[in-house]
């Protein structure tokens, strides 16, 4: 294995149901509409909801100028029945020496339930391992949100322990679960050849999982 990681920066991804692909401009009103607006959306999150588009629209502005640099990954999330934006996947790079990447997502509430997230958390996985050279994914949420953690699950990753006051959101300290993931658990987990089954395909070609 080559001890190096390849960014390529916030390239589409497709699944079954999914587009995963950059922000555009224009896309304020879905955002807002869609999850920024919500306080049940923002709950257990780092960011307090928005009051207006236009707080959605600096936001966007953020998302269109980090594209610049390849280490940058936010996906919008979009089911292929809208064409519009139903939340947001990030990955975060914890270490370029480890090779450790950090997932993190938010959906709207209209389109929690229908597996979409743990859709976009897989594909964004197999790019993760497969293309841009990560070898381990690790996340956490609060105890008081376990749906988080089944979208880890459902995702392939495994809970390996707790711990206390991990992040601070707008209801105070949360103690966390924390999962993760290796690339060779994922390898073995999503073999080349099932991402038709899976919902992991780039570019629509199969056998090339992306996330």
């Amino acid at each position: 294995m080559e001890y190096r990681l390849h960014h390529k920066g916030t390239i589409p991804l497709h699944t079954e149901r999914l587009l995963l692909r950059r922000f555009r401009p224009g896309d304020e009103e879905a955002m807002f509409q869609g999850w920024l607006c919500d306080p049940e959306a923002a709950k257990f999150m780092r960011w307090a909801s928005y009051s207006s588009v236009e707080e959605a629209r600096l936001f966007l502005e953020e998302l269109l100028s980090g594209y610049e640099c390849p280490d940058f990954y936010r996906w919008a999330i979009v089911p292929r029945e809208t064409g519009k934006p139903a939340g947001i996947l990030s990955l975060f790079t914890v270490s370029e020496w480890d090779l450790v990447c950090e997932p993190a997502y938010c959906i709207g509430r209209s389109w929690r339930g229908k597996g979409y997230a743990a859709e976009a958390l897989r594909a964004v996985l197999g790019f993760a391992f497969r293309e841009a050279g990560f070898n381990r994914a690790e996340a956490y949420h609060s105890l008081q949100n376990p749906a988080s953690g089944r979208v880890m699950e459902k995702a392939g990753m495994k809970k390996e322990g707790e711990a206390p006051q991990k992040y601070r959101c707008s209801l105070g300290f949360q103690d966390c679960a924390l999962y993760g993931i290796t690339r060779s658990a994922w390898l073995a987990a999503f073999p080349e050849g099932e991402g038709e089954r899976t919902g992991c395909l780039r570019g629509g070609k199969s056998g090339t999982a992306e996330a």
